[in-house]
């Protein structure tokens, strides 16, 4: 979802810039993880114990032949209708879409391979 906000912020505003599912990702990590590290500091003071929180954004590395790869069952990424694709196709011949139930969006294995793993 991070990834749609920004697309739609960069689209809005050209002063934003576009970012790829890697640095969406980071950004989701690191904000879910503020909001948790700061709940949960203020129980702990609550509490009245002095222990310090912190926030760890990590990154994987992902077996490229683990077999759920040939299967996936989470689309990740945006969703774009066909022109849209088509468009983004021409402007960048490295990005390849696929059709599923009436959406256009890269195969997930794709992704998972050239934009997460490299």
């Amino acid at each position: 979802m991070i990834s749609t906000a920004l697309d739609t912020a960069a689209a809005v505003n050209p002063k934003v810039p576009r970012f790829e599912l890697p640095e969406c990702t980071a950004m989701s990590q690191g904000y879910i993880g503020f909001h948790l590290q700061k709940g949960i500091k203020k129980e702990l003071r609550r509490e009245g114990m002095p222990w310090h929180v912190a926030t760890v954004v990590t990154q994987i590395v992902v077996d490229p032949d683990d077999p759920a790869f040939q299967n996936p069952t989470k689309p990740i990424g945006s969703f774009y209708t066909k022109e849209k694709a088509e468009r983004l196709m021409e402007e960048n011949p490295q990005i390849c879409f696929k059709e599923d139930a009436g959406w256009w969006r890269p195969p997930s294995r794709w992704i998972s391979r050239r934009r997460i793993l490299s």
